[in-house]
C-alpha cells in the first residue's frame, strides 16, 4: 500500500494535546491534519505540514536556516501569524519543531524584541495503544500507522477488552449495535 501523505510518518510523534510549560498555549494535534493553537482569547484552526532535514534540504531553507542538533523534523503551518480582534495583540510564527519528545515554537509580537520560544509537553498517556501483528507498537486508532491493517480485536462498553468477533465474550453485546 502506498501512502500519497508524506506528512504521514510524522503524525505519531504529533498526535494528541501539548501544553506549554506557563499554561497560556496549547497545541492540540488531530489525525495529524488539523493544528489548534490557543491562548485564552485567541484559536486558530490551520493545517501543517513536516520536513526533516533531508527533505528540507531541496530548497535554501537550511541555508537561511539549518537545523538544530535536537531538531528531528520542522512543522510548517499554513497560516503564518494569529491576531487576537479583542486585544489588538498580533504574533507571527517563526520557526516550529520537533526535537527530544517537545514541540518548539518561537512567536514574535512585532514589537521588535527577540522570538519568543514556547516549548510544548504532553503528558505521558495511560493508553499505550495495541500493537498489530505486523510488529507494529504503539496504535491509537482503527488502523495500523505502519501497514494500514484493521485492528483486530475491540473493547466493550462494559469494560472486557480485546474481544474478538461482533459479540463481547463478556456481556454478549454486539460490536456495532444496530440503532
Amino acid at each position: 500500500m502506498e501512502i500519497m501523505d508524506r506528512n504521514y510518518k510524522y503524525y505519531p510523534k504529533v498526535n494528541g494535546i501539548w501544553t506549554c510549560a506557563d499554561g497560556a498555549w496549547k497545541l492540540e494535534i488531530s489525525d495529524g491534519k488539523l493544528a489548534v493553537i490557543r491562548e485564552p482569547d485567541i484559536r486558530l484552526d490551520t493545517y501543517f505540514s513536516c520536513a526533516n532535514e533531508e527533505e528540507c534540504s531541496l530548497g535554501m531553507t537550511l541555508i537561511l536556516n539549518p537545523f538544530r542538533e535536537d531538531e528531528e523534523f520542522r512543522i510548517t503551518l499554513s497560516t503564518p501569524s494569529l491576531h487576537n480582534i479583542m486585544t489588538g495583540e498580533a504574533y507571527k510564527f517563526g520557526n516550529i519543531w520537533y526535537g527530544k519528545g517537545a514541540i518548539h515554537m518561537e512567536l514574535t509580537d512585532g514589537s521588535g524584541s527577540a522570538p519568543k520560544q514556547l516549548d510544548f509537553t504532553r503528558k505521558a498517556e495511560d493508553n499505550p495503544g495495541w500493537t498489530c501483528s505486523c510488529g507494529h507498537k504503539g496504535n491509537k486508532a482503527r488502523f495500523c500507522t505502519e501497514c494500514g491493517r484493521p485492528r483486530e480485536s475491540w473493547d466493550c462498553a462494559c469494560g472486557k477488552k480485546d474481544n474478538n468477533g461482533n459479540f463481547c465474550t463478556h456481556c454478549g453485546r454486539r460490536r456495532n449495535p444496530l440503532k
